[in-house]
């Protein structure tokens, strides 16, 4: 009989104690490159990332909130640390995730099953992340736990869109609640009028100045093309969610890009 293959509820996630001395070399000697020894434990959305940052030190692009080396020091606190247990969440069909949080290196670790193993997806701050502890009740002490929780939540998502959006809309109403639409959109904040026209004291009139026209014309050029920038992106992250891409990934792979075109074009 040919042996089962891996399976996450029976695979451990590898432990920072096991590469952390990796790591601290990132903090010792940030011109190093990255230690060949990490790149099997690392997943493709990390290696990408750090491709694409590849003439920076790749220690703080472990971790998708920017920061600078020094923050990094408290790994050094971590020789010797007890290994915690992970917690796990679904994150959609196709992504499963765990986490470890290790408080005396002041680290975490997310780790994304990949077909026969846990690889590292990040390395973060946890001084970064004071939303752990609201997003606590989507992760579960074992995979089932988190299959249970990922269940219950599609299900509960299904329940609502079959309910539709009229029926709570007329409940609201006949509740005498202020409708959807007015309860999503902003309260219009209180101006003066004295305030509100001196908006517009230092406004030329296009008809008193030939120049006024072409600033005029450049400033309707420079919104559309940002808001074919934006639309561009809003067409990426609905092409990732109907292929099932996880959002944060395709967000992170965004801000990459993003902080790529950034440091191109300053320099």
């Amino acid at each position: 009989m040919a042996p089962l293959p891996p399976s996450p509820a029976t695979t451990t996630p590898p432990p920072l104690s096991t590469f952390l001395r990796y790591l601290v070399v990132g903090i010792d000697d940030p011109a190093a490159a990255l230690p060949p020894a990490l790149r099997p434990l690392f997943s493709p959305l990390l290696l990408h990332r750090l491709l694409l940052f590849s003439s920076h030190p790749w220690l703080p692009l472990l971790s998708r909130t920017p920061s600078t080396l020094d923050r990094w020091l408290c790994l050094h606190n971590g020789h010797g640390a007890p290994d915690p247990s992970a917690s796990y969440r679904r994150a959609d069909a196709e992504t499963l995730l765990a986490r470890v949080r290790t408080p005396r290196a002041g680290v975490g670790v997310v780790y994304e099953w990949s077909a026969t193993q846990w690889l590292v997806q990040e390395i973060y701050l946890l001084e970064d992340r004071a939303d752990d502890a609201r997003d606590a009740r989507w992760w579960g002490p074992t995979v089932e736990e988190a299959e249970r929780l990922f269940a219950a939540a599609s299900a509960s998502e299904v329940e609502e869109e079959e309910e539709g959006d009229e029926g709570a809309y007329w409940r609201l109403y006949s509740q005498g609640a202020e409708s959807p639409v007015d309860a999503a959109r902003p309260p219009a904040a209180a101006v003066s009028d004295a305030a509100y026209l001196a908006r517009y004291d230092g406004v030329q009139p296009a008809l008193e100045s030939g120049e006024s026209g072409a600033a005029g014309g450049e400033n309707e050029a420079r919104l559309g093309v940002l808001g074919h920038v934006g639309s561009s992106v809003r067409s990426l992250m609905a092409l990732a969610n109907a292929a099932g891409v996880d959002v944060q990934d395709a967000i992170g792979v965004v801000m990459d890009e993003l902080r790529a075109a950034e440091l191109a074009y300053m320099s």
